[in-house]
């Protein structure tokens, strides 16, 4: 009984790790995004790159229909092959539309590989897309957000050799933030709203003796109100929850209906005391908007998601430090102390990942905070924590990581950019995964000079 169970341990402890697999998209169009449908068309080059032996892998895209999909060759160098095709189809995504029509919506193309064939890593540093597509009332930035992760479906899928075990697929998601212009909808949508609003608010300017031509205004523009709504809820798909839209639209019927209560009171009171009746169309020219406004920003706000939360990144476990408490002394001198007097960014593990220090999160080619430009270069977002501090108080700011930067002499950084007081965009020609790995943080001379 307990031979077959030594083997089996014996085996499994002898299994070579799992290869490492990468995984490119260049993205040459977009087309027909349908929000209504949920989907997209989409024309990409994707390749697989991998070290040693072995069949070649054999990635699925998990949300697309292949209309396409040609073989552009191998090629192989010493131990590394790699595989290329280009792909066709229709993909598709889950877009949520509760700020619509102030959305931002996000394009995915998902492959999976099943992780008896590798480790699927994306190749963002090869990875792109182009600078236009045939999209249209849409802005984009032209490059990648990625992410991975593990789907493990609970069924050997009818697998022979791996029968009894769950499978599980590795997924690296390549994603195109778009966001919709609000200028154009500020003329489309928001300027014929406030203009029915308009002709139904002018009835409180009418003498409240004519009810008959201040309701005509109301009846007006309600009806009007609600073939707008029509028309733009037949752009979007049947969901189950209220969008930014309906909030506001249900917001200028309520106007509407308190516009004709306003004109129906001034004309009871027109009849008793002319001065109660005027009294009362200037609280409802003032009353009515305001509350309107304060009703539909309340609503608004809690219609749409307050924030979206961001994808599990497969990393270790981050340290818990309440405070920095570093020595001013010997961070004096930008060129001298030891890399243990120093205040690091982040700092490497054992098995070779950023832990993030002095910063919110390490940057990390799987995460926003670095974006692969088109001309080749990358920008590097490095975020302090909050309670980020020196040993005598005062915040690590936006300003000391310039100044440390400065101290060091790059001729491939190009531009630094301060974002606010704790955030500073890095700018390189090249992509380089040392850019990512930090640098010592000394403090500002100027800052300490005026404070």
């Amino acid at each position: 009984m307990l031979l077959p169970l030594l083997l089996s341990t014996i085996v499994a402890a002898a299994e070579p790790p799992p290869r490492t697999v990468y995984v490119g998209a260049y993205l040459t169009d977009v087309s027909d995004f349908d929000l209504k449908a949920g989907r997209f068309k989409a024309d990409l080059r994707v390749w697989v790159k991998w070290l040693g032996d072995g069949n070649a892998p054999e990635p699925t895209f998990e949300n697309a229909e292949i209309d396409s999909k040609i073989d552009l060759g191998e090629e192989h160098d010493a131990q590394w092959h790699s595989v290329q095709w280009r792909v066709q189809g229709t993909f598709r995504g889950d877009f949520p539309l509760h700020a619509f029509p102030f959305d931002h919506q996000t394009l995915p193309v998902i492959i999976a590989l099943d992780r008896t064939q590798g480790q699927l890593v994306p190749d963002l540093g090869a990875s792109g897309m182009s600078h236009h597509f045939s999209i249209t009332g849409w802005s984009y930035e032209p490059y990648f957000s990625a992410r991975v992760d593990e789907r493990s479906f609970g069924s050997d899928l009818g697998s022979v050799t791996n029968e009894g075990k769950s499978a599980v697929q590795r997924r690296a998601i390549f994603q195109v933030d778009m966001k919709r212009p609000f200028g154009p909808y500020l003329i489309k949508f928001a300027l014929p709203l406030i203009l029915i609003l308009l002709m139904a608010l002018l009835a409180l300017f009418l003498p409240a003796d004519r009810l008959d031509v201040r309701s005509a205004l109301g009846i007006t523009g309600l009806l009007a109100c609600i073939a707008f709504h029509y028309t733009q809820a037949d752009t979007l798909p049947d969901v189950t929850y209220l969008v930014a839209a309906d909030m506001l639209f249900l917001g200028a019927y309520v106007f509407i209906a308190g516009t004709l209560i306003v004109s129906v009171l001034a004309f009871r009171l027109d009849k008793e005391n002319v001065a109660r009746a005027r009294r009362a169309d200037r609280i409802g020219l003032w009353l009515l908007p305001l509350t309107t406004v304060i009703a539909l920003t309340w609503a608004i706000n809690s219609t749409i998601p307050s924030a979206v939360p961001k994808p599990a990144l497969i990393t270790g476990p981050r340290a818990n430090h309440p405070m920095l408490r570093v020595s001013l002394a010997a961070l004096e001198t930008p060129g001298g102390g030891t890399p243990s007097t120093r205040a690091s960014l982040v700092v490497r593990r054992a098995d070779g990942t950023m832990q993030p220090m002095l910063v919110e999160e390490a940057p990390a080619l799987t995460n926003s905070l670095v974006r692969l430009l088109p001309d080749g270069g990358m920008r590097v977002r490095w975020q302090l924590r909050e309670n980020s501090k020196w040993s005598d108080g005062a915040p690590l700011t936006a300003s000391d990581l310039m100044f440390s930067l400065n101290t060091l002499p790059e001729p491939l950084r190009t531009s630094m950019e301060r974002v606010d007081e704790r955030t500073l965009d890095v700018v390189y020609k090249t992509r380089r995964s040392a850019w990512l790995d930090g640098f010592g943080v000394f403090p500002s001379l100027n800052a300490r000079c005026g404070a």
